[in-house]
């Protein structure tokens, strides 16, 4: 890692005029976008002379989405989003709830709304523009943080707006966003005294274990130890609220979910021969065996087959099951389970007995995925690729400890939020 020359001055300088130049352009971008949603096929020249600009109203209607933006845009930009693993997801949460205020203040002033679409594409390009300006802003303007070389070889998470700097030697910790410790090593005597000195310089100290998790998402398997998992409990109340409200939403959700059930499974009794759903064992809650239910995309006689990973392009998938695992409408009859009480809409996903007999014996703590209900989705299926081996499920593995630990209704919702995504564009299936 070789050491990096940091001019401060520089950095604040052209990180203004960046924040400047696109806060402007973007609000720019709304006002003509707008504009042109309002107009039509009429003359721009005469409807602003006539229309727009002779109703103070309409031009209120016009700024208001430039102000729901800025406010956005003022928001993130107080926080550093671009170094967090949820950083996306708060840029169209915090957008979404500006516009929603900004909408709710023209509708108690009774401002008359002109137009529905020119909402939707302005928190359209507030969310997408919000996206690409923070992503090169943290490219072009780094986050330095300081790192001891000489406490020995440890794992950093790399991201693009994160920058390591060497700090042997080093005095001055102010033009730092932070300083990355060891705090495993904060026993000594030696390392007691310098935390100490650092804390008193005024940097920002940040536990390497910590900052790998915030910045990752993810909790190393490697440096997990015994007295560690008493951190990594999940939260009892929110873990009963969770089962109510998973409830909640499959009930509300059943209106859409029943009839799009009906047309899929038509359409497997039409191609194929054998059962609409297929039902398997799978491990759930405190190790428990339950069954399990989808919509059956393979060959009836390949389905019973012994426990095995799908592979890519694997023959024995139906062309209906094609599109039914490409967008995860197979996975649809385990709202069911979820019913039951078996499964969460959001949590790890569950596995078959004997896959998880055999990891228990490979894998360190595999079994303590199981202190939670397993999900439909879950936060190492929307982040991770396929696993389909010891590897790699051991990488989905540390998701899975990730998630247990800091398992919230604001984590549910970016797992949420990364399904749909997942789910419009078909990807990752097998």
């Amino acid at each position: 890692m070789e050491k990096i020359i940091f001019n401060a001055r520089w950095s604040l300088k052209w990180g203004i005029l960046f924040d400047v130049v696109s806060l402007i352009l973007m609000c720019a971008v709304l006002i003509v976008v707008s504009v042109s949603l309002l107009i039509g096929n009429a003359p721009i020249a005469e409807y602003l002379k006539n229309d727009l600009l002779t109703e103070s109203k309409s031009v209120a209607f016009l700024l208001s989405w430039v102000v729901a933006y800025v406010a956005a845009w003022t928001t993130l930009r107080s926080q550093s989003n671009h170094v967090r693993f949820d950083w996306i997801s708060k840029v169209i949460l915090v957008s979404a709830v500006s516009f929603l205020v900004v909408a709710m203040v023209i509708y108690f002033a009774r401002i008359p709304f002109l137009s529905r679409a020119v909402f939707f594409m302005s928190l359209s390009l507030a969310i997408i523009g919000n996206v690409v300006i923070f992503e090169i802003r943290g490219r072009l303007f780094k986050s330095i943080y300081g790192v001891f070389l000489q406490d020995g070889a440890y794992v950093l998470p790399e991201h693009h707006g994160i920058q390591y700097c060497d700090l042997s030697g080093e005095e001055d910790y102010s033009k730092f966003s932070g300083v990355v410790v060891n705090l495993d090593a904060g026993e000594l005597e030696e390392e007691v005294r310098k935390f100490t000195e650092l804390q008193q310089s005024g940097a920002n100290l940040i536990d390497r274990k910590d900052w790998f998790e915030l910045v990752s998402g993810r909790i190393l398997l490697s440096e997990v130890r015994l007295q560690d998992l008493e951190r990594v409990k999940p939260p009892r109340l929110y873990i009963r609220s969770k089962r109510v409200l998973d409830g909640a939403l499959v009930l509300v959700m059943a209106p859409f979910i029943v009839p799009l059930g009906l047309l899929i499974g038509l359409a497997i009794k039409i191609e194929s021969s054998g059962p609409i759903f297929f039902r398997q064992m799978r491990i759930g809650l405190h190790g428990k065996e339950f069954i399990m239910y989808k919509f059956r995309s393979m060959s009836h006689s390949s389905e019973a087959e012994s426990a095995s990973f799908a592979g890519k392009g694997d023959v024995r998938v139906t062309r209906v099951g094609k599109i039914m695992r490409r967008y995860r409408l197979d996975e649809l009859p385990q709202v069911l389970n979820v019913l039951k009480g078996q499964m969460s809409l959001i949590g790890p996903r569950p596995e078959q007995p004997e896959i998880v007999s055999r990891y228990l014996k490979s894998i360190p703590f595999y079994g303590f995925r199981h202190v939670v209900r397993p999900g439909i989705s879950g936060w190492a299926q929307v982040v991770y690729h396929y696993a389909a081996s010891d590897e790699e499920t051991m990488r989905k593995l540390e998701y899975d400890f990730f998630y247990i630990k800091n398992m919230s209704l604001w984590l549910d919702f970016v797992v949420l939020l990364r399904t749909t995504v997942t789910v419009m564009l078909g990807k990752g299936a097998r």
